[in-house]
């Protein structure tokens, strides 16, 4: 059960674009779905990429705080991108939507948040290295977004039977690489970690 109208919202959200691209689908749409008029749609939301932007934030909010509360790294972005295969179609039609580039921004930002969050807690960057530590952090962020923007565009029968079988397995296998590198990286390249992280 919704605990908000946002949650209402959101939910509706989600599962109409599930059934349909984003492109097909407006505030009339949602507010239909929801049993509400379009007054309180615009009472939260300014539009329908308002509600996307502030659904992403929610993502990255709540991964955010597992972060916080002493949870790995890797097990914060693999929740992000496991959300996203278990809701494969959603995912789909976002992508496939005109808005495209927006999407993709909305997942970079997330990834980013989570990365420099992560550094800024566990290395000591000063200002003289911090700029060395935004090029790497950016960097990461393009190949995540990269390899979420394929996932999400592909059909299952299009990917290997053994990813469709078990996901979770080639998740671990990008997100090791990623993780390793980023620390190796920010270690040789920018700064120690903090005695206490």
């Amino acid at each position: 059960m919704p605990k908000s109208t946002e949650d209402l919202l959101l939910n509706g959200f989600m599962d109409l674009v599930t059934e349909r691209p984003l492109d097909k689908i407006t505030v009339q749409d949602i507010a239909d779905y929801c049993c509400v008029n379009r007054n309180t749609f615009y009472y939260h939301y300014d539009n329908i990429y308002d509600l996307l932007e502030k659904f992403f934030d929610r993502q990255t909010n709540s991964a955010l705080e597992f972060l916080k509360s002493g949870e790995s790294l890797k097990n914060c972005i693999k929740a992000i991108i496991l959300f996203a295969i278990d809701h494969h179609q959603a995912a789909k039609h976002l992508v496939n939507s005109s808005n495209r580039d927006l999407v993709a921004s909305y997942l970079g930002h997330s990834f980013s948040t989570l990365l420099t969050t992560y550094v800024e807690e566990h290395y000591d960057i000063n200002d003289e290295n911090r700029q060395k530590a935004e090029f790497i952090i950016a960097f990461y962020r393009y190949a995540f977004v990269g390899i979420m923007m394929d996932v999400m565009t592909k059909d299952p029968e299009d990917t290997p039977s053994e990813y469709n079988e078990n996901p979770e397995y080639y998740v671990d296998l990008i997100l090791d690489t990623i993780e390793h590198d980023i620390t190796d990286n920010i270690l040789m390249n920018v700064a120690k970690p903090l005695k206490d992280a």
